[in-house]
């Protein structure tokens, strides 16, 4: 592996040292260390020895690591306002890997952020001001995954050209030094020549984000070339102070798409659409470009459901297994696991962990009038999934007895609390994996004439 390592950490000082400027050290080490997760300290990271035969470990965490080489480690820190550095090195090293896969994997990892965010417990969002280091999913929802939207939302704003020439400056003006948020809007302002005051307090002071809704869209003239809509954002969710926001719409016109923004700083915004064909539909921000509340629909089961919960229940389908599921859960879950013996219909909807032989799961699942495993799983030694039920968040592990031992699922747990964003996941008697997302689609709002 020492060789595939090296060629990678080269392949990233070399990325960045012309995105940003040179590399502020002489020598860079990886070194394998018993803990599972990694670090990026001064000329070296230390990545968890366990996981380093992944091929995304190599891939994208290893640049991540490398990239603190800049952020974090080349610049400093000032904490007074939040850590700006975890959500830039998310954007530019994990976002910027999935970039260049392709639209689709960087729409699916802009849609995961707010998947995430959409399953933090009730009460547990702080600003991203307070953000100092990722002790639990709701601070690393924070200040990686809503700081890298934001990042996003930057370049959007000022273009690519000048936000990367802020970067430059950021880089130039505080190597060696440390600089907060301050500092990183005013390279920022220097690139793109526009205010930003505004543009950072919302997103470092304010919590919650914009639940948007078309209240009504028409086709005012007999001719179809014009579209006319009212764009709403719910009073409820933000005590009534609108946000500041350029709503992206697609607007369906037979076989094909319209894309438009519509600025709104409002809590409703009239807009007048200019059409070349009738339109049939219109969707918010199908391509999940902006930080908002998602809308039914958009919202997939996915693992962090269950991570983040506050109490979860623990049902083991075998005698044998309630130890190895007890270790599952509390590796898995950040909340107190509750063993209980009889199904979910018998308790108050918590999320449910159920584990069992694949014939002891369907079977489980068949008494419940629930369907079985999903045909898009892989078979496996191990599967685990989210039930597809809006009724309540339910983790459904279907093993081979060969791995129902406690250290098994044990590690099992830990792997999956950092997949935390999947809704199944499939897993080999060799250890390697195949999982995925269940079907998602922004809901289509008809136009009446």
């Amino acid at each position: 592996l020492s060789d595939e390592y090296l060629d990678a950490v080269q392949r990233f000082i070399e990325r960045y040292s012309t995105e940003i400027g040179p590399y502020p050290y002489s020598i860079f080490s990886v070194v394998s260390s018993p803990i599972p997760t990694g670090f990026g300290m001064p000329t070296l990271t230390y990545l968890g020895e366990a996981v380093l035969h992944y091929p995304f470990i190599r891939d994208i965490s290893l640049g991540h690591e490398v990239l603190h080489s800049w952020w974090g480690n080349g610049v400093r820190v000032d904490t007074s306002r939040g850590n700006w550095a975890e959500g830039l090195t998310t954007f530019m090293a994990d976002y910027a890997y999935r970039e260049d896969q392709g639209e689709q994997a960087a729409m699916r990892m802009r849609h995961g952020w707010l998947r995430d965010y959409a399953a933090l417990a009730p009460g547990s969002e702080r600003p991203l001001s307070a953000f100092h280091a990722r002790h639990h999913t709701a601070s690393a929802v924070i200040g990686y995954g809503k700081a890298a939207m934001m990042y996003y939302q930057l370049r959007s704003r000022l273009g690519k050209d000048a936000f990367m020439q802020g970067i430059r400056i950021f880089w130039a003006e505080h190597r060696g030094g440390t600089a907060g948020f301050d500092e990183l809007r005013a390279a920022f302002e220097k690139a793109g020549r526009k205010d930003l005051t505004g543009f950072f307090e919302q997103w470092l002071d304010r919590t919650g984000a914009p639940e948007l809704r078309i209240a009504s869209a028409r086709i005012p003239n007999a001719a179809g070339t014009e579209l006319e809509l009212e764009l709403v954002q719910d009073a409820r969710s933000n005590g009534a102070q609108p946000f500041s926001v350029s709503v992206p719409l697609r607007v369906r016109t037979g076989g094909s798409g319209l894309d438009v923004r519509i600025e709104m700083s409002a809590l409703r915004k009239k807009a007048t659409i200019a059409t070349d064909a009738r339109a049939s539909s219109v969707q918010i921000d199908p391509a999940f470009e902006i930080w908002r509340k998602l809308l039914p629909g958009e919202m997939p089961p996915i693992f962090r459901d269950v991570i983040a919960a506050e109490v979860v229940e623990v049902v083991a389908l075998e005698p044998k297994m309630q130890a190895g599921v007890a270790a599952f859960a509390k590796a898995f879950s950040e909340g107190k696991a509750v063993a209980v013996e009889s199904g979910p219909e018998a308790r108050a909807l918590r999320p449910l962990i159920v584990a069992g032989s694949k014939s002891a799961i369907d079977r489980y699942l068949e008494s419940l009038g629930r369907a079985t495993r999903p045909e898009q799983i892989e078979k496996g030694s191990a599967e685990v999934w989210m039930a597809p039920d809006p009724g309540r968040q339910m983790v459904v592990i279907a093993i081979d007895p060969a791995v129902t031992n406690a250290e098994y699922l044990e590690r099992l747990g830990r792997r999956l609390r950092h997949l935390g964003s999947y809704s199944w996941i499939s897993i080999t008697e060799q250890g390697t994996s195949r999982r995925g997302h269940w079907p998602t689609e922004t809901p289509r709002v008809p136009i009446t004439e």
